[in-house]
């Protein structure tokens, strides 16, 4: 009898202390899977305030790269708003731009929304407020955004010999991404300009520029005397420029 309680207890023991072990090793791998996400994570916004931050050098015609992990962390790239202008009281756009973001995202992840590069601005004066990263929450997700979608106004009052003229030359720079997605540990982020820019010019009498950001969930609508600080006025002059920034995610 004293053989088989020595026997049950060892067995005991030992179930102990497998169960224990068990307990320890989840323990540390969820552990470990946190820090590997928040570190990734972390990564990841840096390199998007550094995308941000650089996107002047691919503006003025140069590219700019950036390595991430492609582990935990996912990316991809949506709608994110849009901008319409409208001319001479018309109901219907002369122009309309959709606006697409660079997108990433990881489950699990709590981070107090915030904007981690340029601001809530829709119309700009300087060409580095151009991008805009933001940082949301919501449904147990995580997601940074960067985007492009506002307008760079530059304006000045011309006399002439027939009188005064009114001029605003706006600038978008519309983002697209291309997305290769390989099996490998780490990717790369490319940024340059793509074709020839679109340029629309024009005269009216006036001008609205409705924008619509479904990411801060907002509609901005914007006229001649929210584009400068110059006095709007009669004739208007407008010349719209159109430059393609092309993102390459492989």
């Amino acid at each position: 009898m004293r053989a088989v309680s020595e026997t049950f207890s060892t067995v005991l023991i030992t179930s102990v202390l497998l169960a224990l072990l068990g307990v320890l090793s989840f323990y540390t791998f969820v552990s470990m899977a946190g820090f590997n996400t928040t570190t990734e994570y972390a990564y990841y916004r840096q390199a998007f305030l550094s995308i941000g931050n650089s996107l002047v050098i691919p503006f003025m015609g140069g590219s700019y790269e950036i390595s991430i992990p492609m582990h935990r962390q996912s990316i991809g790239y949506s709608k994110i708003g849009s901008i319409s202008i409208f001319l001479n009281n018309s109901s219907i756009p002369e122009y309309y731009f959709e606006c697409t973001g660079l997108i990433s995202g990881v489950r699990g992840l709590s981070r107090p929304n915030a904007t981690v590069y340029g601001g809530n601005e829709h119309i700009v004066n300087d060409l580095r407020l151009v991008p805009r990263v933001l940082e949301t929450y919501g449904q147990g997700e995580t997601k940074l955004y960067l985007d492009t979608c506002r307008l760079l106004v530059d304006s000045e009052v011309v006399k002439e010999s027939t009188g005064v003229r009114f001029f605003y030359r706006i600038s978008y720079y519309n983002l697209s991404v291309k997305l290769e997605y390989r099996d490998r540990p780490r990717g790369i982020v490319k940024v340059s300009m793509s074709g020839s820019p679109a340029i629309f010019s024009g005269y009216a009498i006036n001008m609205s520029i409705i924008f619509t950001d479904f990411v801060i969930g907002r509609t901005l609508t914007a006229t001649p005397r929210n584009l400068s600080s110059i006095q709007p006025g009669i004739p208007l002059v407008y010349i719209i420029t159109v430059y393609n920034v092309e993102v390459e995610v492989n």
